[in-house]
C-alpha cells in the first residue's frame, strides 16, 4: 500500500525499502560459520560415522566368533556322547526291539542329565529309522525326528547344521554312532 506524506512523496515505499535494508544488515551482522567451524563439524561427523560403522563391524565379528566357538563346543560334546557305551548299548537294544522308545528308559535319563550338566538346549539320540530315544521334552521320545538335516549323519558324517526342529531354530551338531553289524544310529546335540 502506498502512503503519501504531506509533501506528496512516497514515504510508505521508502519505509518498506528501509525495513528490507535493515533486515539485510541484521543477516550480515550475524556472520556465517567460519570455514574452520564447518571443517570441525565435518570432522566430528566423520568420526561419529566411523565409530558407528566400527561398532557394527565389531558386533558382527563377535557374533561370528561366538557362533564358531559354540559350534566347536557342541561338536566335541556330540562326538564324545556318540562314543559312550550307554548310547551304543541303547541303540543295539532298540534295534532288536519292536517296542516304542520310552521316556523312562535309562538312556533318556542319562542323556537328560548330560544335557543339564553341559548347558545345552537338547541332546537327541535317534535310531536309524528316525525315532527319538532321548529328548528334553519326554513327550517327544519315541516320535520321529524333525529337521531333515540328519541324513549325512546316518551316512556316517559328523557336521554342524542350522535348522528348525521341534524346539525351534538352532545350531545343531550331528555325529554318527557306529555299531557293530547293525545299522548305525545318530546323535544330535544343539544349542539355540
Amino acid at each position: 500500500m502506498k502512503v503519501r506524506g504531506d509533501d506528496g512523496s512516497r514515504r510508505g515505499e521508502i519505509d518498506h525499502a528501509t525495513k528490507g535494508a535493515n533486515e539485510l544488515l541484521d543477516v550480515l551482522r550475524h556472520p556465517q560459520p567460519s570455514l574452520s567451524t564447518l571443517t570441525s563439524l565435518l570432522a566430528a561427523s566423520m568420526v561419529i560415522v566411523s565409530l558407528v560403522v566400527a561398532a557394527w563391524l565389531f558386533s558382527a565379528q563377535l557374533e561370528r566368533t561366538q557362533h564358531d566357538i559354540q559350534g566347536r563346543r557342541i561338536a566335541a560334546l556330540t562326538q564324545h556322547i556318540a562314543r559312550l557305551p550307554e548310547v551304543r548299548a541303547a541303540l543295539m537294544a532298540s534295534d532288536s526291539s519292536t517296542a516304542r522308545p520310552s521316556a523312562a528308559s535309562p538312556l533318556a535319563n542319562h542323556i537328560e542329565r548330560l544335557r543339564r550338566e553341559n548347558g545345552v538346549d537338547f541332546i537327541v539320540v535317534m535310531r536309524p529309522d528316525g525315532l527319538r530315544l532321548s529328548h528334553p521334552d519326554p513327550a517327544r521320545i519315541g516320535q520321529s525326528f524333525q529337521g531333515g538335516d540328519e541324513r549325512q549323519a546316518l551316512a556316517g558324517a559328523t557336521y554342524l547344521s542350522e535348522s528348525r526342529g521341534s524346539l525351534g531354530e538352532s545350531l545343531r551338531s550331528f555325529a554318527p554312532v557306529t555299531l557293530p553289524s547293525i545299522a548305525d544310529g545318530n546323535l544330535r546335540l544343539s544349542v539355540r
